[in-house]
C-alpha cells in the first residue's frame, strides 16, 4: 500500500512540475488590417515611416513568425546589447512598441515585459 502511495506522490509531483513551465510568450501585436502606420527608428537613428498597407502587413506577419526564446524582458528597453532599433506600430489609438537588435549572429525582437523573440533574417529587408 505504501508503495502505491509513493508512486502516486511521485507522479503527482511530476505532473505539477511539468505544468509550471507555462506556455511560451507571444508578441502582442495588432491585426494587420488595423495598422495605420509603422514608424521604424534604426539603430543608427535613421527614421522611416511606413503607411503602405501591404508593407505594414508584411512586417506584422514577419513579427508574428518570431520564435519565443523563453528569455524574459524585464526592462523598458533592451539591455546587454550594443545598439537597438525601435518599431512603433500605430493601430487606432494604440501604439505598440517593439525593439529589435542583432546579437550573437541572430536577429531578435523584444517587447517590454512580454518576452524576447528570435526573428528570421529576412526581417532585415523589411525594416531596413
Amino acid at each position: 500500500m505504501t508503495k502505491r502511495i509513493l508512486i502516486f506522490a511521485c507522479l503527482s509531483i511530476l505532473v505539477f512540475l511539468s505544468a509550471c513551465g507555462g506556455a511560451p510568450a507571444v508578441l502582442d501585436l495588432p491585426a494587420p488590417d488595423a495598422v495605420t502606420q509603422i514608424g521604424i527608428t534604426a539603430p543608427d537613428g535613421t527614421e522611416t515611416i511606413i503607411a503602405d498597407a501591404d508593407t505594414a502587413a508584411a512586417i506584422i506577419t514577419a513579427l508574428n513568425g518570431a520564435k519565443p526564446t523563453r528569455k524574459a524582458s524585464v526592462n523598458d528597453q533592451p539591455v546587454n546589447v550594443e545598439s537597438f532599433g525601435t518599431i512603433r506600430i500605430n493601430a487606432g489609438d494604440k501604439t505598440t512598441v517593439i525593439y529589435y537588435y542583432e546579437k550573437d549572429g541572430g536577429y531578435y525582437a523584444e517587447q517590454p515585459y512580454i518576452g524576447i523573440f528570435r526573428l528570421s533574417a529576412d526581417i532585415k529587408e523589411l525594416i531596413g
